[in-house]
């Protein structure tokens, strides 16, 4: 299944939610936190082809703020931008942001946190 422009609509979204905050699809060794991480991840079509699909989304946020301010300011800023949210695809799709679930944990070296939230891109073609 195409991306359909998914990744770019998102990353566009969250461009304009937190301007600040560097976007990557793949983290580069020397990133310096705050940032997010963006992954797609098809998991069905409809047995109609072409018809309509899904996208498993998953949003992981990195900081290491001291305490959790940053972290939860940037959970709750992505869970409200994305959820419920509607975008006009390539292809002539249109897609749907569904939240699923989140959650934080503090990395082992006790100062990094991460937050992945993980969403489903609902797809139609017209």
């Amino acid at each position: 299944m195409s991306d359909f422009g998914i990744y770019q609509a998102l990353e566009n979204k969250l461009s304009q939610t937190l301007p600040q905050v560097h976007i990557f699809g793949q983290v580069l060794p020397d990133a310096s936190p705050p940032y997010i991480a963006l992954q797609l991840n098809p998991i069905e079509r409809s047995p109609m082809p072409q018809k309509a699909g899904r996208m498993k989304t998953t949003v992981s946020i990195t900081s290491r703020y001291k305490g959790e301010a940053e972290i939860q300011d940037l959970h709750q800023k992505i869970l409200t931008a994305l959820e419920g949210t509607s975008f006009v695809l390539q292809e002539g799709a249109a897609g749907l942001a569904r939240f699923e679930e989140s959650e934080i944990k503090n990395e082992k070296d006790g100062v990094t946190r991460t937050a992945v939230l993980i969403f489903t891109i609902l797809i139609r073609l017209k």
